[in-house]
């Protein structure tokens, strides 16, 4: 990123350090984002430990037949027959699903009652784009746990934390950094900076 910075900008006309300044600034926000994937793969990793070690809010298995409706609410199959829910995620099967994450938060978690009875997930998606989708993730209850399921959706609804807490801040950041990088280019652009 910083040898592109070098050789847009002419080095005689003044802005060799403004294009040293920008080429670093890039690679320095490339560099924080590799860091933040990083930390979020570490995070990841240690959610699927921690209900290794029976760290979660309820643990189902399933038939074959109850294991239908995971399979509809995933749009996927899983040959793993069995619910982790923690406090921020939902392990059904092999696929993790997580809010309280950048882009992604827990709109709504209700009972439905029904033949069979289930936890309905709602998830709501954003992408870098600013586009927004809502997923539906219905698990399903085991007979004889319904008590068990109503203390895992009043557990996770008292854990989920005011969307983008720390998005916002991240955001604002990103938005200051850019607007500088702008300011510099015009001044550059009309010989302000000499």
């Amino acid at each position: 990123m910083v040898s592109v910075a070098f050789i847009l900008l002419d080095h005689k006309s003044g802005t060799f350090i403004i294009g040293l300044v920008i080429g670093g600034l890039l690679s320095f926000m490339g560099l924080l984002l590799a860091v933040c994937f990083w930390a979020d793969d570490g995070r990841v990793l240690r959610r699927l430990a921690a209900f290794r070690r029976g760290e979660y809010l309820a643990h189902w298995t399933y038939t074959p037949e109850e294991w239908k409706a995971c399979e509809e609410s995933l749009k996927s199959e899983s040959t793993i027959r069995e619910v982790y829910i923690g406090r921020d995620c939902v392990l059904c099967g092999s696929t993790l699903i997580r809010w309280n994450v950048i882009g992604q938060s827990l709109a709504s978690v209700v009972l439905v009652a029904g033949q069979p009875n289930q936890i309905k997930f709602v998830v709501s998606n954003v992408n870098s784009n600013g586009a927004a989708w809502l997923n539906d993730i219905s698990i399903p209850i085991p007979p004889g746990q319904e008590s068990r399921a109503e203390e895992v959706v009043k557990t996770v609804i008292a854990a989920v934390r005011p969307v983008g807490c720390g998005v916002k801040m991240f955001w604002i950041f990103l938005a200051i950094v850019s607007l500088a990088l702008v300011g510099l280019q015009l001044a550059s652009t009309f010989g302000i900076l000499k």
